[in-house]
Protein backbone atom coordinates (compact mmCIF):
# COMPACT_ATOMS: atom_id res chain seq x y z
CA UNK A 1 0.00 0.00 0.00
CA UNK A 2 2.95 2.40 0.77
CA UNK A 3 5.15 1.28 -2.16
CA UNK A 4 2.13 2.41 -3.93
CA UNK A 5 1.23 6.07 -2.91
CA UNK A 6 4.98 6.42 -3.33
CA UNK A 7 5.17 5.37 -6.77
CA UNK A 8 1.74 7.43 -7.56
CA UNK A 9 3.40 10.56 -5.95
CA UNK A 10 6.33 9.99 -8.53
CA UNK A 11 4.37 9.67 -11.30
CA UNK A 12 2.32 12.81 -10.20
CA UNK A 13 5.60 14.33 -9.77
CA UNK A 14 6.89 13.44 -13.26
CA UNK A 15 3.97 14.94 -15.42
CA UNK A 16 4.34 18.04 -13.48
CA UNK A 17 7.90 17.92 -14.69
CA UNK A 18 6.73 17.36 -18.06
CA UNK A 19 3.92 19.65 -18.07
CA UNK A 20 6.68 22.26 -16.90
CA UNK A 21 9.21 21.42 -19.70
CA UNK A 22 6.65 21.41 -22.34
CA UNK A 23 5.43 24.99 -21.43
CA UNK A 24 9.49 26.00 -21.72
CA UNK A 25 9.54 24.93 -25.37
CA UNK A 26 6.80 27.10 -25.94
CA UNK A 27 8.80 30.06 -23.90
CA UNK A 28 10.53 32.51 -26.58
CA UNK A 29 12.43 36.17 -25.91
CA UNK A 30 14.10 38.74 -27.87
CA UNK A 31 18.05 39.14 -27.99
CA UNK A 32 17.35 42.50 -27.15
CA UNK A 33 17.78 45.57 -29.34
CA UNK A 34 19.97 48.97 -28.01
CA UNK A 35 20.10 50.05 -23.92
CA UNK A 36 17.24 50.08 -21.53
CA UNK A 37 16.57 53.63 -20.06
CA UNK A 38 16.57 52.24 -16.49
CA UNK A 39 14.10 54.40 -13.92
CA UNK A 40 15.29 56.76 -11.30
CA UNK A 41 13.89 55.00 -8.19
CA UNK A 42 12.46 57.96 -6.09
CA UNK A 43 9.46 56.92 -4.93
CA UNK A 44 10.07 56.55 -0.98
CA UNK A 45 10.80 60.81 -1.20
CA UNK A 46 6.57 60.66 -2.03
CA UNK A 47 5.96 58.99 0.15
CA UNK A 48 7.87 60.87 2.48
CA UNK A 49 6.68 64.51 1.58
CA UNK A 50 3.07 63.48 0.82
CA UNK A 51 0.61 66.28 2.19
CA UNK A 52 -2.48 63.91 3.07
CA UNK A 53 -3.46 60.45 4.19
CA UNK A 54 -3.49 58.38 1.17
CA UNK A 55 -1.62 54.85 1.37
CA UNK A 56 0.90 55.18 -1.72
CA UNK A 57 2.57 51.75 -0.76
CA UNK A 58 0.64 49.61 -3.59
CA UNK A 59 -2.18 50.14 -6.31
CA UNK A 60 -5.55 48.01 -5.55
CA UNK A 61 -5.37 45.13 -8.51
CA UNK A 62 -9.45 44.95 -8.53
CA UNK A 63 -9.83 48.61 -9.81
CA UNK A 64 -7.87 47.96 -12.62
CA UNK A 65 -8.95 44.02 -13.48
CA UNK A 66 -11.83 45.17 -15.54
CA UNK A 67 -9.66 46.97 -18.27
CA UNK A 68 -7.17 43.88 -18.44
CA UNK A 69 -8.05 41.26 -21.41
CA UNK A 70 -7.55 37.99 -21.47
CA UNK A 71 -4.16 36.17 -21.10
CA UNK A 72 -3.05 35.71 -24.31
CA UNK A 73 -0.13 33.09 -25.62
CA UNK A 74 3.33 33.91 -27.79
CA UNK A 75 3.39 30.28 -28.89
CA UNK A 76 6.55 30.04 -29.97
CA UNK A 77 7.40 33.42 -31.04
CA UNK A 78 9.22 36.23 -29.86
CA UNK A 79 7.05 38.35 -30.02
CA UNK A 80 6.69 39.36 -26.41
CA UNK A 81 6.87 43.34 -27.33
CA UNK A 82 4.37 43.05 -29.79
CA UNK A 83 1.88 41.27 -27.16
CA UNK A 84 3.00 43.57 -23.84
CA UNK A 85 2.08 46.48 -26.08
CA UNK A 86 -1.25 45.12 -27.85
CA UNK A 87 -2.24 44.41 -23.92
CA UNK A 88 -1.72 47.85 -23.49
CA UNK A 89 -3.53 49.62 -26.06
CA UNK A 90 -6.26 46.75 -25.12
CA UNK A 91 -6.44 47.85 -21.11
CA UNK A 92 -6.03 52.05 -22.47
CA UNK A 93 -9.02 51.26 -25.13
CA UNK A 94 -11.18 50.09 -22.10
CA UNK A 95 -10.69 53.12 -19.58
CA UNK A 96 -11.47 55.63 -21.99
CA UNK A 97 -14.59 54.52 -22.70
CA UNK A 98 -14.35 51.74 -25.28
CA UNK A 99 -15.74 48.57 -25.29
CA UNK A 100 -14.00 45.71 -23.13
CA UNK A 101 -14.62 43.07 -25.90
CA UNK A 102 -11.66 44.62 -27.60
CA UNK A 103 -9.54 42.43 -29.37
CA UNK A 104 -6.00 43.56 -31.24
CA UNK A 105 -4.52 41.38 -33.63
CA UNK A 106 -0.74 40.61 -32.73
CA UNK A 107 -0.60 39.09 -36.25
CA UNK A 108 -0.92 42.75 -37.24
CA UNK A 109 1.45 44.73 -35.94
CA UNK A 110 4.16 41.70 -36.07
CA UNK A 111 3.23 42.32 -39.89
CA UNK A 112 3.95 45.68 -39.67
CA UNK A 113 7.42 44.74 -37.63
CA UNK A 114 8.69 42.44 -40.46
CA UNK A 115 7.85 45.11 -42.79
CA UNK A 116 9.74 48.04 -41.64
CA UNK A 117 12.43 46.20 -39.20
CA UNK A 118 16.13 46.30 -40.30
CA UNK A 119 16.58 42.71 -39.58
CA UNK A 120 12.95 41.74 -41.04
CA UNK A 121 11.27 41.39 -37.74
CA UNK A 122 13.26 37.81 -37.62
CA UNK A 123 14.86 39.13 -34.06
CA UNK A 124 11.91 40.66 -31.98
CA UNK A 125 11.10 44.20 -31.37
CA UNK A 126 11.05 46.96 -29.22
CA UNK A 127 7.86 48.88 -27.57
CA UNK A 128 7.92 52.10 -28.81
CA UNK A 129 9.06 51.18 -32.37
CA UNK A 130 6.08 48.80 -32.16
CA UNK A 131 3.76 51.91 -30.72
CA UNK A 132 4.94 54.15 -33.18
CA UNK A 133 4.37 51.24 -35.62
CA UNK A 134 0.40 51.01 -34.46
CA UNK A 135 0.20 55.09 -34.62
CA UNK A 136 0.99 55.41 -38.73
CA UNK A 137 -0.81 52.35 -39.89
CA UNK A 138 -3.00 51.53 -36.90
CA UNK A 139 -3.62 47.61 -35.70
CA UNK A 140 -6.00 45.38 -37.12
CA UNK A 141 -9.03 43.73 -34.73
CA UNK A 142 -8.00 40.37 -34.49
CA UNK A 143 -10.87 38.48 -36.49
CA UNK A 144 -9.61 39.94 -39.62
CA UNK A 145 -5.90 38.51 -38.67
CA UNK A 146 -5.96 35.63 -36.34
CA UNK A 147 -2.35 35.12 -34.80
CA UNK A 148 -0.85 31.77 -35.71
CA UNK A 149 1.76 29.57 -33.73
CA UNK A 150 5.40 29.35 -34.71
CA UNK A 151 7.75 30.95 -37.05
CA UNK A 152 7.79 29.79 -40.21
CA UNK A 153 10.48 27.71 -41.61
CA UNK A 154 11.21 25.73 -44.88
CA UNK A 155 10.99 22.03 -42.92
CA UNK A 156 7.68 22.66 -41.32
CA UNK A 157 5.43 25.80 -43.34
CA UNK A 158 6.33 24.91 -46.71
CA UNK A 159 3.12 24.90 -48.07
CA UNK A 160 2.51 28.37 -46.65
CA UNK A 161 6.08 29.51 -47.64
CA UNK A 162 5.44 28.58 -51.25
CA UNK A 163 1.84 30.18 -51.21
CA UNK A 164 2.80 33.70 -49.71
CA UNK A 165 6.35 33.84 -50.39
CA UNK A 166 7.08 32.34 -53.44
CA UNK A 167 9.62 33.81 -55.77
CA UNK A 168 10.82 36.01 -53.23
CA UNK A 169 14.81 36.30 -51.85
CA UNK A 170 16.99 37.85 -49.54
CA UNK A 171 15.77 40.48 -47.34
CA UNK A 172 11.92 40.02 -48.75
CA UNK A 173 11.95 36.27 -47.88
CA UNK A 174 13.25 36.81 -44.55
CA UNK A 175 10.21 39.75 -43.93
CA UNK A 176 7.35 37.69 -45.68
CA UNK A 177 8.56 34.48 -43.81
CA UNK A 178 8.50 36.59 -40.46
CA UNK A 179 5.15 38.64 -41.34
CA UNK A 180 3.43 35.84 -43.21
CA UNK A 181 2.46 37.74 -45.79
CA UNK A 182 4.52 39.57 -48.30
CA UNK A 183 5.85 43.18 -47.62
CA UNK A 184 4.25 44.54 -50.68
CA UNK A 185 0.41 43.92 -49.43
CA UNK A 186 1.04 47.35 -47.41
CA UNK A 187 0.78 49.43 -50.60
CA UNK A 188 -1.25 47.82 -53.11
CA UNK A 189 -4.31 48.51 -54.02
CA UNK A 190 -7.63 46.47 -53.13
CA UNK A 191 -7.93 45.52 -56.57
CA UNK A 192 -3.89 44.42 -57.44
CA UNK A 193 -4.49 42.33 -53.40
CA UNK A 194 -7.69 40.04 -54.65
CA UNK A 195 -5.67 38.61 -57.33
CA UNK A 196 -3.16 37.16 -54.72
CA UNK A 197 -3.26 34.61 -52.35
CA UNK A 198 -5.13 35.49 -49.09
CA UNK A 199 -5.61 39.47 -50.61
CA UNK A 200 -8.83 39.98 -49.33
CA UNK A 201 -8.44 38.57 -45.96
CA UNK A 202 -5.52 41.45 -46.43
CA UNK A 203 -7.89 44.26 -47.33
CA UNK A 204 -9.89 43.86 -44.90
CA UNK A 205 -7.22 43.75 -42.08
CA UNK A 206 -6.09 46.69 -43.21
CA UNK A 207 -9.43 48.55 -43.18
CA UNK A 208 -9.97 47.58 -39.79
CA UNK A 209 -6.59 48.81 -38.96
CA UNK A 210 -7.01 52.23 -40.74
CA UNK A 211 -10.76 52.39 -39.17
CA UNK A 212 -8.68 51.70 -35.48
CA UNK A 213 -6.14 53.84 -35.87
CA UNK A 214 -8.23 56.85 -36.91
CA UNK A 215 -10.18 56.35 -34.06
CA UNK A 216 -7.59 55.71 -31.15
CA UNK A 217 -4.06 55.05 -32.07
CA UNK A 218 -3.29 58.02 -33.68
CA UNK A 219 -4.88 60.20 -30.86
CA UNK A 220 -2.01 58.48 -28.67
CA UNK A 221 1.10 59.56 -26.88
CA UNK A 222 3.62 57.47 -25.59
CA UNK A 223 7.35 57.46 -24.28
CA UNK A 224 9.41 56.11 -21.41
CA UNK A 225 9.27 56.86 -17.94
CA UNK A 226 11.96 57.77 -16.30
CA UNK A 227 11.35 57.62 -12.48
CA UNK A 228 9.66 54.83 -10.40
CA UNK A 229 7.06 57.43 -8.25
CA UNK A 230 5.96 58.32 -11.79
CA UNK A 231 5.34 54.45 -12.61
CA UNK A 232 3.79 54.05 -9.27
CA UNK A 233 1.49 57.27 -9.66
CA UNK A 234 0.28 56.34 -13.27
CA UNK A 235 -0.52 52.48 -12.01
CA UNK A 236 -2.47 53.93 -8.93
CA UNK A 237 -4.54 55.72 -11.44
CA UNK A 238 -5.61 52.47 -13.17
CA UNK A 239 -3.66 53.27 -15.92
CA UNK A 240 -1.15 49.66 -17.46
CA UNK A 241 2.62 50.17 -18.84
CA UNK A 242 5.12 47.95 -20.44
CA UNK A 243 8.13 46.69 -18.92
CA UNK A 244 11.15 45.13 -21.19
CA UNK A 245 13.25 43.51 -19.02
CA UNK A 246 17.11 41.62 -19.45
CA UNK A 247 16.07 38.16 -18.57
CA UNK A 248 17.41 36.17 -15.62
CA UNK A 249 16.77 32.41 -15.94
CA UNK A 250 16.60 32.08 -12.30
CA UNK A 251 14.82 34.74 -11.00
CA UNK A 252 12.13 33.87 -14.26
CA UNK A 253 12.30 30.36 -12.35
CA UNK A 254 12.55 28.55 -15.74
CA UNK A 255 14.01 25.38 -14.50
CA UNK A 256 14.63 23.38 -17.39
CA UNK A 257 16.50 26.12 -19.00
CA UNK A 258 18.52 27.26 -15.56
CA UNK A 259 18.95 23.96 -15.15
CA UNK A 260 21.23 23.45 -17.96
CA UNK A 261 23.05 26.51 -17.30
CA UNK A 262 23.73 24.86 -13.37
CA UNK A 263 21.36 28.34 -12.19
CA UNK A 264 18.61 27.32 -8.94
CA UNK A 265 15.44 27.80 -10.26
CA UNK A 266 12.28 26.76 -8.46
CA UNK A 267 9.21 25.27 -10.17
CA UNK A 268 6.43 26.16 -7.40
CA UNK A 269 7.67 30.17 -8.07
CA UNK A 270 7.37 29.78 -11.71
CA UNK A 271 3.31 28.03 -11.46
CA UNK A 272 3.12 30.90 -8.63
CA UNK A 273 4.29 33.48 -11.73
CA UNK A 274 6.70 34.63 -8.72
CA UNK A 275 10.31 36.91 -10.71
CA UNK A 276 12.47 37.19 -7.98
CA UNK A 277 16.24 39.00 -8.40
CA UNK A 278 19.40 38.41 -9.89
CA UNK A 279 21.71 38.62 -6.67
CA UNK A 280 24.71 39.18 -6.91
CA UNK A 281 27.43 36.34 -6.73
CA UNK A 282 24.46 34.10 -7.86
CA UNK A 283 25.07 31.56 -10.28
CA UNK A 284 22.67 33.45 -11.54
CA UNK A 285 23.34 36.83 -12.21
CA UNK A 286 26.75 35.15 -13.84
CA UNK A 287 25.44 32.42 -16.07
CA UNK A 288 22.06 34.43 -17.78
CA UNK A 289 24.50 36.98 -18.81
CA UNK A 290 26.32 34.39 -21.05
CA UNK A 291 22.86 33.93 -22.97
CA UNK A 292 21.88 37.22 -22.58
CA UNK A 293 17.75 38.11 -23.95
CA UNK A 294 14.77 39.84 -22.94
CA UNK A 295 11.11 39.35 -22.19
CA UNK A 296 8.35 42.21 -22.11
CA UNK A 297 4.76 42.09 -20.12
CA UNK A 298 2.19 44.55 -18.97
CA UNK A 299 2.27 46.14 -15.52
CA UNK A 300 -0.71 45.92 -13.98
CA UNK A 301 -0.08 47.04 -10.57
CA UNK A 302 1.98 47.11 -7.41
CA UNK A 303 2.91 46.69 -3.87
CA UNK A 304 5.46 48.00 -1.55
CA UNK A 305 4.16 45.47 1.01
CA UNK A 306 4.54 41.84 -0.26
CA UNK A 307 7.88 40.29 0.57
CA UNK A 308 9.66 37.60 -1.84
CA UNK A 309 11.73 34.43 -0.42
CA UNK A 310 14.14 32.45 -2.35
CA UNK A 311 17.04 30.91 -2.41
CA UNK A 312 20.02 31.55 -5.12
CA UNK A 313 23.01 28.68 -5.66
CA UNK A 314 26.30 31.09 -5.31
CA UNK A 315 28.97 31.15 -7.10
CA UNK A 316 30.67 29.04 -4.26
CA UNK A 317 28.35 26.52 -4.22
CA UNK A 318 26.79 27.27 -1.30
CA UNK A 319 22.75 27.86 -1.01
CA UNK A 320 22.00 31.05 0.09
CA UNK A 321 18.36 32.32 1.08
CA UNK A 322 17.36 35.65 0.42
CA UNK A 323 13.79 37.96 0.82
CA UNK A 324 13.02 41.14 -1.14
CA UNK A 325 10.42 43.37 -0.03
CA UNK A 326 7.96 45.46 -3.01
CA UNK A 327 6.34 44.15 -5.72
CA UNK A 328 4.79 45.22 -9.84
CA UNK A 329 1.97 43.07 -11.06
CA UNK A 330 1.94 41.64 -14.70
CA UNK A 331 -0.30 40.15 -17.11
CA UNK A 332 2.17 37.93 -19.10
CA UNK A 333 1.91 36.63 -22.39
CA UNK A 334 2.74 32.56 -21.94
CA UNK A 335 -0.98 31.57 -21.46
CA UNK A 336 -2.55 30.29 -18.25
CA UNK A 337 -2.02 26.28 -18.01
CA UNK A 338 2.12 27.35 -16.69
CA UNK A 339 3.36 29.74 -15.78
CA UNK A 340 1.31 31.78 -13.25
CA UNK A 341 -0.98 29.34 -13.03
CA UNK A 342 -1.43 29.29 -9.94
CA UNK A 343 -1.44 33.35 -9.24
CA UNK A 344 -3.52 34.94 -6.22
CA UNK A 345 -4.20 38.31 -5.20
CA UNK A 346 -6.29 39.00 -2.23
CA UNK A 347 -7.28 35.35 -2.06
CA UNK A 348 -8.46 35.20 -5.99
CA UNK A 349 -6.69 33.12 -8.34
CA UNK A 350 -6.09 34.42 -11.67
CA UNK A 351 -3.88 32.55 -13.91
CA UNK A 352 -1.79 33.92 -16.20
CA UNK A 353 -0.33 37.02 -14.00
CA UNK A 354 2.48 37.43 -11.88
CA UNK A 355 4.87 39.66 -9.73
CA UNK A 356 8.25 40.68 -10.53
CA UNK A 357 10.52 41.63 -7.62
CA UNK A 358 10.67 45.72 -8.12
CA UNK A 359 14.37 45.88 -7.26
CA UNK A 360 14.90 43.72 -10.37
CA UNK A 361 12.17 45.89 -12.84
CA UNK A 362 14.16 49.30 -11.40
CA UNK A 363 17.43 47.73 -11.84
CA UNK A 364 17.25 45.99 -15.76
CA UNK A 365 14.35 47.11 -17.02
CA UNK A 366 12.60 49.77 -18.96
CA UNK A 367 8.68 51.03 -18.34
CA UNK A 368 6.89 52.74 -21.59
CA UNK A 369 3.28 54.44 -21.23
CA UNK A 370 0.80 54.86 -23.38
CA UNK A 371 -2.03 57.45 -22.69
CA UNK A 372 -5.28 58.30 -24.76
CA UNK A 373 -5.77 61.96 -25.99
CA UNK A 374 -8.84 61.83 -27.19
CA UNK A 375 -12.63 61.22 -26.86
CA UNK A 376 -13.83 58.11 -27.81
Amino acid sequence: MFLRQVLAAIMALLVLSSQNLLAEEEIQFYPGIGELQHPVVDDHLEQLYQVNNSDLSQSDLMNVLPTITDVKEQKGRNLCTVFALTAVLESTFIKAGGSDRIDLSEEWLQYLVSVYSPSGGGNGSIVSRNFNLSKKHGISQERFMKYTRGEWSEKSHSREINRYCSGLEGMLLTRCMNGKRPSSYLGMNAGALAQLPGGDDFVEARESATNVRDGFTKHLSGGVVSRSSSIKGLLRANETLTLEINIYYGSWNITSKAGQMGIEADGNLYNQGVVTYPERNSMDRIKSRTEPARHAVQIIGYDDNVVLTYERRMKDGSLKSFSRKGVYYFKNSWGTSRFGRNFRYKGKRIPGLGMISQDFAHEFGQFYSVRYNGTL
